[in-house]
């Protein structure tokens, strides 16, 4: 008997976030959205139908999800340059119309690029046992999660302090902690945060 290949024909796949407003958005793999995102809301304004290069207008993000039996990927450019990369490695499972319904994460991974300090922030965590969620029905989507085991973490060092006339560092430099940069380069076989990632961040090509 030949092996079962019908899930890996499900196409289309979709993710539903609940946010912390308690709507409830789609989002289609790869596809780039035009957003409003604050902490108290969010919305979704088009889908673009190109892969912007530059930064959205003031006030608003670009958003894109990337979705596979083993990944989830959630990417924002902002409207001040800053980029932002969240990944969840662990096991999705999808229903028949490509509708994610549980994703078990393992490890949860995200990086900052920031576009006035040229600098990175970011944090690894790892989850034993994997913890499952679903992101339609709890609130904060890709964010909202238990604290894991920290294995890595970017902090952003100021020099200079006094060399600004408003105070801020002249410039800022990533430091590692932990296992450091290279556990965040080494994630995915190196596809995630590779150097340059930031950018052409909306690589339709990350999961293949």
């Amino acid at each position: 008997m030949g092996r079962d290949t019908r899930k890996d024909q499900i196409t289309g796949l979709k993710i539903d976030v609940l946010h912390p407003n308690g709507e409830i958005h789609r989002f289609k793999d790869d596809v780039v959205y035009l957003v409003e995102d604050t902490p108290t809301h969010f919305d979704v304004l088009r889908e673009m139908s190109y892969i912007p290069a530059k930064a959205p207008p003031p006030g608003k993000t670009y958003f894109q999800a990337q979705l596979s039996n083993k990944e989830l990927i959630a990417t924002r450019i902002f409207s001040d340059g800053n980029v932002h990369r969240t990944v969840h490695k662990g096991r999705a499972k999808f229903n028949e119309k490509g509708h994610l319904k549980t994703f078990k994460n393992r490890i949860m991974g995200y990086m900052d690029w920031w576009a006035d300090r040229d600098a990175f922030f970011g944090s690894v965590e790892v989850y034993s046992p994997a913890h499952k969620f679903s992101p339609k029905k709890r609130k904060g989507g890709f964010a909202d999660f238990p604290e894991g085991k920290e294995v890595a973490y970017l902090t952003m060092t100021g020099h200079d302090s006094l060399s600004t006339p408003d105070g801020e560092p002249a410039y800022w430099t990533t430091r590692e902690h932990g296992k450091g940069l290279n556990y965040f380069q080494n994630l995915g076989d190196g596809k995630y945060f590779f150097e340059g990632w930031h950018l052409d961040p909306f690589d339709t090509y990350l999961i293949l």
